[in-house]
């Protein structure tokens, strides 16, 4: 194999100086000028390539990128199956009581008693009254406004006293003690949000006992 060289005819010694993957070896002396030089070049074929050096090793980490956008949200999931029945609870406190529900109507009179020597007499005493127009809040109605049972108006509610007891029925209905007054001389209701319509019967009944020494 020959090599290019380049003479300097002003410096006796020389500098080597290799290129690789250009041919041959060349070796150069020190710098000169094509004018100093004589150029010999040789005949021999182009060299082979070098062999690949060893790979470097792993460089530093670099800084960690910006995040990115968040991406599109995907459709919903299809929804998953029923899960198992859970334990039932325990059970709660007991609640307070209600209030008392409204009076029921009153059962049939009884048979008079009996007493040795004694008879129970009882008597009753009933008025009717039809109002021509509605009533509603506290309405005050005279006694005189009613008829007994022989259809005849009433001068007063008789049959009162601590011997007996007394009933009011509104349309039939016997109503609460709380919801009116009753006096010899008149029937005072205490409607207070409810309403009688008119033509519905208003029936007060006295009850008295008296008793007979036989």
């Amino acid at each position: 194999m020959r090599r290019n060289q380049r003479f300097c005819p002003r410096q006796s010694g020389r500098i080597i100086q290799r290129i690789i993957g250009q041919g041959p070896q060349v070796e150069r002396g020190a710098s000169c000028s094509p004018s100093q030089a004589g150029l010999v070049r040789g005949n021999g074929a182009p060299g082979q390539p070098g062999q690949e050096g060893a790979a470097g090793g792993r460089g530093p980490r670099g800084e960690t990128g910006l995040q990115g956008a968040p991406g599109a949200i995907g459709p919903a999931g299809l929804p998953g199956a029923q899960g198992d029945r859970g334990m039932p609870g325990t059970q709660g406190p007991q609640g307070p009581p209600g209030s008392p529900g409204r009076e029921g109507p009153q059962g049939p009179q009884g048979s008079p008693g009996e007493v040795p020597g004694i008879t129970i007499l009882p008597s009753a005493f009933r008025y009717f009254y039809f109002p021509p127009e509605e009533l509603t809040g506290t309405v005050r109605i005279p006694a005189a406004w009613f008829t007994d049972d022989d259809g005849s108006l009433a001068s007063e509610f008789q049959g009162m006293g601590m011997n007996g007891y007394s009933n009011l029925f509104i349309n039939g209905v016997m109503q609460e003690r709380s919801l009116y007054r009753l006096t010899t001389a008149d029937l005072t209701l205490i409607l207070e949000g409810d309403t009688i319509l008119a033509g519905a019967p208003i029936i007060v009944e006295n009850i008295s006992f008296a008793a007979r020494i036989q």
